[in-house]
């Protein structure tokens, strides 16, 4: 019989067993086990990533309270309302939007319109600008703590912006803050 853990280890190991459950219990819902034999690509079936993201709509114009239309930057242009859900309106948002860290579009979540969040949830509107590649976010009014740029290449990167002040991070427990 092996011999009892001392208590500091044995707490740890019933962390360590609560986190490989998570773990376990996650790649269930992916069905990994049990779906057959496919490409993994990009990792998406068996990557283990806890990092809270946020959904970035990458649009060609900002609408404003005068606009009909949204121009995607894929050159979709849907009609829209300020009234409740719009089934097209929730399938162009989903199909031009890019899953990105929390931590670069958190500054700008709450200062988005209205009508986007009965469309799709967790999402932040930017505008590519037609001069350059810079994504301006819809609702940021100060200096941005990062840069967003978007290529038709490479897609979408970041760069922390040294002109930004710091920005405190009010959740301990994240670690997307860095």
């Amino acid at each position: 019989m092996p011999e009892p853990l001392p208590s500091g280890a044995a707490a740890f190991r019933v962390e360590l067993e609560k986190l490989t459950q998570k773990m376990l219990n996650t790649a269930e819902l992916s069905d990994v086990f049990h779906s057959p034999t496919e490409d993994d690509k990009e990792g998406a079936k068996t990557r283990w990533n806890d990092t809270p993201s946020a959904l970035l709509v990458l649009l060609r114009h900002a609408p404003n309270a005068a606009s009909t239309h949204i121009e995607f930057l894929n050159g979709d242009s849907i009609p829209f309302h300020h009234g409740p859900f719009n089934y097209p309106l929730a399938l162009a948002l989903h199909r031009n939007a890019v899953r990105v860290p929390r931590h670069l579009v958190r500054h700008a979540e709450a200062k988005q319109p209205a009508w986007l969040g009965k469309n799709i949830q967790d999402a932040v509107l930017a505008v590519v600008t037609d001069d350059s590649t810079t994504c301006e976010l819809i609702g940021s009014d100060e200096a941005q703590p990062y840069l967003l740029e978007y290529s038709h290449d490479k897609g979408l990167s970041h760069t922390r912006n040294s002109a930004s002040s710091f920005i405190p991070y009010s959740d301990p427990f994240d670690d997307g803050w860095f």
